[in-house]
């Protein structure tokens, strides 16, 4: 204490080593970290898969690099990801959001927004080959929109659009990206007045003030239009592209087939979207299908021989109106 005042006695404490050289705090801290972490659970399960998250610094990119640790095996890479617009300020423009970079600058227009926030995510991404020998594997461990924007307006009026045109943005550029997440969250216990219980925040998927009519099963449900989208789910070969135009419900997946691999691609086909009418399917020439209403699931096998590229397009039967908007 100083004239009254509480002074820090070591203010680099933090930010400095003892030999006065700056502190990296993936490689100082998060890496060794992990090392015990892992060490620890598989004296218990030999077997676990370890998923490793990075450091998020909002004001400084750089340091949010992946850990370099070429020894640790069966970890998976699970950075979080968001929108940072919705996420810090609960507002949403669909046209316009931010590059993250040392020098942030705006982004203007959907597309170009979708296509920036497709490499923010590729390039999260392209850190796991830091990790192991071969790389690992990259699941986006967190991602999602709050859905209390616009001081909880939707709340009130029982108008989603906003929500579902930011959770379609993101999702959009997951799909473009080709990568793999965990939406955050499901919260069975949300509320319009206390959000998801933590630190002010409202990300839930679901909420029972929303659940008003017990006999529809999407009924709660926030953002559904956006959240229950058709995806491929494992691919006879290497995706390549994969795209879905919620406005049309038109559906897009292409991949290179690969002639050693007999099993179907199994793409996912939401009854939200597509109903009781199996969708219109077009095919590449020469690949066949088989759609299992019960299981809401496409088969789609390539054809021996066939082209390089196969495209499988999904839209709706007839127009009809979405069940929660």
């Amino acid at each position: 204490v100083k004239e009254g005042e509480a002074v820090l006695l070591k203010p680099d404490h933090f930010s400095k080593k003892p030999d006065g050289s700056p502190v990296d705090i993936v490689d100082d801290y998060m890496v060794p970290f992990f090392r015990k972490f892992t060490a620890a659970i598989r004296a218990e399960a030999p077997d676990s898969l370890i998923f490793l998250d990075r450091n998020t610094d909002f004001e400084d990119p750089l340091v949010a690099h992946a850990p370099v640790a070429p020894e640790m095996e069966g970890v998976v890479w699970a950075p979080h990801w968001y929108d940072l617009i919705p996420l810090v300020c609960k507002s949403f423009r669909s046209h316009i959001g931010i590059r993250k970079a040392i020098i942030p600058y705006p982004v203007l227009g959907n597309g170009n927004l979708v296509k920036e926030y497709s490499r923010q995510l590729q390039e999260l991404a392209s850190h796991a080959k830091l990790i192991g020998k071969r790389g690992a594997p990259t699941l986006i461990g967190e991602i999602g929109i709050p859905m209390d924007m616009k001081a909880g307006d939707a709340f009130k009026s029982g108008n989603w659009d906003l929500q579902i045109s930011a959770m379609d943005t993101t999702l959009q550029a997951l799909d473009m990206a080709l990568l793999s997440a965990t939406i955050w969250n499901y919260t069975p216990d949300n509320s319009n007045a206390n959000g998801d219980g933590w630190n002010g925040e409202d990300l839930s998927i679901f909420s029972p003030d929303q659940h008003l009519d017990r006999k529809n099963i999407y009924s709660g449900g926030r953002a559904l239009p956006a959240v229950i989208r058709p995806i491929a789910w494992r691919t006879a070969g290497d995706p390549l592209e994969m795209a879905f135009d919620l406005r049309d419900r038109i559906f897009t997946f292409k991949y290179k087939p690969d002639p050693e691999i007999r099993a179907a691609t199994l793409i996912f086909v939401p009854q939200y979207h597509y109903l009781d009418q199996p969708p219109v399917v077009e095919l590449s020439e020469g690949a066949t299908s088989q759609f299992l209403p019960s299981h809401q699931m496409l088969k789609v096998w390539h054809a021996s021989g066939g082209t390089d590229v196969v495209t499988v397009t999904l839209s709706p039967a007839k127009p009809f109106e979405a069940l929660i908007f």
